[in-house]
């Protein structure tokens, strides 16, 4: 099956990566990375010569694994270099245990992913919509739609899914690029922990929190993006703590590569949702502040900083290119009324009551109506309309779907939320925190 050649190639970088000392998170995360921008870079090369057609992606990624093969020959028979793999027999009894329940789980999402049709609304009516699309054309380019959304929505995550649906000839495969993300946010998790210098029971606690998460799961089995977008996130928060852990900006091959991969998440995670920029800004602040403090040259922190523009621009400029020819606009399209656009305070109030208390509850329940009369009177007392189209999508509120565009099944997310949210004052917030086991969980 042709399919086969996304994982063979995804091995193949994972194998030679494991030729240079790095650990065996890192690899997978680098593999992660580096299969990523080869699927783009394919994808936009195709569609630039409208070529994009499964013989000349078979032909390309067919490519790759040869060249993939002369690399490890090279390496292995040639050079004489070690091979460096995860060794089972060092790990310990706890750390078995999670491994095997963490194959059984990814195994289990595939088996229920290839077998289950999608049935969302986005995916029916946008993210599959456009991969037909863009195969009846053979290119990623515009083309005439009855919604915004398949044409003017970041593309990468139905790239991949466009991937599986050519080298298959159907949509078989087309969940499991969600389940991928979920498999490597889980181990990003780990290797977060690991990154903070936490305690083994802190990081096993917050690995399970996530995989038993309902809406992580439920996500998973579809060709939404949202799973894309926490891999995304979490692997640019790895690799901003490696660099921040370092006590000074150096030009070392370790610290320039760490700043290449997470310029090139940054980049990728962009054209995945354009909203995740929100994310990055504050870590972005974060690392300057503390370079700064770290006495780090102006001159230096500047020049890494044009190397992470240049490296994001050029992962998103065929996209970017295509949406400023047809819109003339530089904001890449993410959702009407999906953000709040003002800097008035009161909104911003209420519109953290409503995200944080109207999907606690159920919405045919006495305590949601209840909640939801207190937000009306909080607006009341600040001066705002509590439905206005600034913090209600769509502006249609009602007593039993207060937040209109919200997916039901958030609830269940809410409550284990809630819940992890009254152990940690249990257990003392200031003690956790020295411990930083807060920022972890809150992934």
């Amino acid at each position: 099956m042709t399919i086969l050649l996304l994982p063979i190639s995804f091995i193949g970088i994972y194998i030679n990566l494991c030729f240079k000392k790095n650990n065996v998170l890192n690899n997978i995360f680098r593999t992660t990375i580096i299969w990523s921008l080869l699927s783009l870079i394919l994808i936009e090369l195709l569609s630039l010569f409208e070529s994009l057609t499964k013989f000349y992606l078979i032909m390309l990624w067919g490519l790759i694994i040869c060249v993939l093969i002369i690399i490890f020959v090279y390496n292995y028979f040639i050079q004489k270099k070690v091979f460096y793999f995860i060794n089972f027999k060092k790990l310990k009894m706890t750390e078995k245990i999670f491994f095997i329940l963490f194959i059984f789980i990814i195994l289990l999402l595939l088996f229920i992913a290839i077998y289950t049709v999608p049935y969302n609304t986005d995916s029916l009516t946008y993210h599959l919509a456009r991969v037909r699309m863009w195969i009846q054309n053979q290119t990623v380019s515009y083309y005439a739609s009855w919604d915004a959304r398949q044409v003017f929505y970041p593309p990468f995550s139905e790239y991949l899914v466009l991937q599986t649906y050519l080298l298959s000839s159907s949509d078989l495969f087309v969940n499991i690029i969600s389940t991928f993300a979920y498999a490597i946010s889980c181990i990003s998790i780990y290797a977060i922990g690991k990154e903070l210098l936490l305690k083994k029971s802190s990081i096993y606690f917050s690995l399970l929190l996530f995989m038993m998460c309902p809406i992580a799961i439920s996500i998973s089995l579809t060709t939404q993006v949202e799973m894309l977008i926490v891999m995304w996130v979490l692997l640019f928060t790895y690799y901003v703590i490696r660099i921040v852990k370092k006590n000074f900006l150096d030009i070392s091959k370790e610290f320039v590569e760490n700043v290449c991969f997470l310029s090139i998440v940054m980049g990728l995670g962009y054209i995945t949702k354009s909203s995740i920029a929100l994310i990055y800004f504050p870590f972005i602040i974060w690392i300057f502040i503390t370079f700064i403090k770290k006495g780090t040259k102006i001159k230096l922190l500047l020049f890494y900083s044009f190397i992470v523009l240049i490296m994001v621009m050029f992962i998103c400029f065929p996209h970017l290119w295509r949406y400023i020819q047809y819109t003339g606009e530089l904001a890449l399209y993410s959702g009407e009324n999906a953000l709040v656009t003002t800097l008035d305070i009161r909104y911003h109030i209420v519109n953290a009551y409503k995200n944080f208390c109207t999907t606690l509850f159920n919405k045919n329940g006495f305590l949601h109506i209840f909640f939801f009369d207190i937000g009306e009177m909080l607006s009341n007392l600040l001066g705002i309309n509590y439905a206005s189209p600034i913090i209600t999508w769509g502006a249609n509120l009602d007593h039993y779907y207060i937040n209109n565009g919200i997916y039901s099944h958030d609830a269940g997310t809410s409550m284990i939320l809630m819940s992890t949210f009254i152990t940690l004052f249990i257990f003392r917030i200031k003690k956790l925190w020295s411990k930083k086991i807060i920022l972890l969980m809150a992934f």
